[in-house]
């Protein structure tokens, strides 16, 4: 399967088309640790690297990001975001390509909710967040934000659901604007359950999770594309080249659509370390 092309949302007779991605490698330096680091999300053009992650001095868990000087280095220590750090579990972030808004989910042992946070300048410190959903009986987990922050894709049960949690969008008008009512990606839809989706620079493509039959078993990533913003996506199809009989999960695009940031070959209920991946693509 070729991909078509995404770095600046042209259509499919655009500058280059996208190769297959490669076998995955895990990502060498400090971020990855004894430790559990999910959901590796790329910022500010691949030098910042957000993930979620119990380490002390956590209280539960909480969103952690690492920096390096230029997208050839190795990321550094991680530290922990403590300005919005509760006793409540932040997880899954995921960032604008400018590093301006992050999205994650705030998880309380009821439903899920999705919050979004701001700030000025990608090293600055972010304002105090605000919910993007208050809910009291769905659920609404792993959200991906589109490069421009005008996107949401996240797995829901809200209506419309036809298996455990299926994938929603939630749109905006620009990023003063709240979300509108989040809709249901019905290409997409399983009777399993389909998580963890990412959405490409463009916002054309899409990786997720899913634990449907047809793959080699856990949670295996499956791509699909549409041909515009406000077209369907296709049918998905799964990437046989990064499934593992276990859970392949917590994908994120880098900023510039080359590179897969996820956890390969782990377990999402304990038992198998989650470390950062990284699969690449290269322009034909």
């Amino acid at each position: 399967m070729a991909f078509d092309p995404s770095d600046d949302g042209q259509a499919a007779d655009a500058r280059c088309v996208w190769s297959e991605l490669s076998a995955p490698t895990r990502m060498p330096g400090l971020v990855n640790t004894a430790n559990d680091e999910w959901f590796p999300a790329p910022a500010a053009n691949d030098t910042q690297l957000f993930f979620h992650t119990g380490m002390m001095p956590s209280l539960g868990r909480d969103l952690w990001f690492a920096t390096r000087p230029d997208r050839f280095s190795t990321f550094g220590v991680p530290q922990r975001v403590v300005e919005i750090a509760t006793t409540a579990d932040e997880v899954t972030p995921s960032l604008t390509s400018d590093g301006l808004v992050l999205v994650y989910s705030i998880e309380t042992g009821g439903p899920a909710d999705l919050w979004l946070a701001q700030r000025s300048d990608p090293n600055a410190m972010w304002d105090p967040p605000a919910p993007i959903t208050n809910n009291a009986v769905y659920a609404d987990h792993t959200p991906a934000v589109s490069a421009d922050g005008l996107r949401i894709v996240s797995a829901a049960n809200y209506p419309g659901s036809i298996g455990g949690r299926d994938l929603f969008e939630h749109v905006r008008g620009d990023r003063a604007a709240a979300f509108g009512t989040p809709i249901v990606l019905e290409p997409l839809t399983s009777l399993a359950d389909d998580s963890a989706p990412a959405l490409s620079p463009d916002g054309l493509e899409l990786v997720f999770a899913s634990g449907r039959s047809g793959g080699p078993g856990g949670y295996d990533p499956y791509y699909t594309r549409r041909a515009s913003l406000d077209q369907p996506f296709e049918p998905p199809v799964l990437l046989a080249q990064l499934a593992t009989p276990f859970d392949d999960y917590g994908f994120r695009f880098s900023d510039d659509g080359a590179a897969l940031y996820f956890n390969y070959d782990t377990a999402t209920i304990g038992g198998r370390n989650a470390d950062v991946w990284i699969a690449t693509r290269t322009c034909q």
